[in-house]
């Protein structure tokens, strides 16, 4: 064994450690998601909102609170807006970018929307939902 070899082991903690100190705190993050300037939400499988960012009611009029256990298919204007995206997200393998739809604001009217969404998957690929920010 060289030299090199012997001594990279006794690094490798110290990386971890450095690696460690920049990672964003719990805090951090959630400042992050409180002040983003795009609409995020999480969907479960079946469509139903079950996480949306503070943002949600500074663009579109609408609480977290007041979303979260709706359906996602109500906001569309379109009826069947909502399959057409799910079917271009498969045919996207899970992932979508700049798919545009008319959407429902709170104070009425219509919006545009652009959206970029991908599958959320558990530890084990499993399909269980999807983020999706829309601004």
């Amino acid at each position: 064994m060289d030299d090199r070899s012997r001594s990279t082991p006794s690094r490798v903690p110290e990386r971890t450690r450095a690696g460690q100190r920049t990672l964003p705190s719990e805090d951090s993050l959630r400042s992050i998601l409180d002040n983003i300037q795009e609409a995020v939400y999480r969907t479960d499988t079946d469509g139903r909102i079950i996480w949306a960012s503070p943002s949600c009611e500074r663009l579109w009029g609408y609480a977290p609170g007041a979303v979260i256990g709706t359906f996602l298919a109500g906001y569309y204007v379109a009826p069947g807006e909502r399959a057409r995206f799910l079917e271009a997200l498969e045919r996207g393998g899970g992932t979508i970018t700049n798919y545009e739809a008319l959407m429902r604001p709170a104070a009425g009217g219509t919006a545009w929307v652009s959206t970029n969404a991908h599958y959320y998957r558990d530890a084990q690929g499993a399909h269980i939902g999807r983020p999706v920010p829309f601004g």
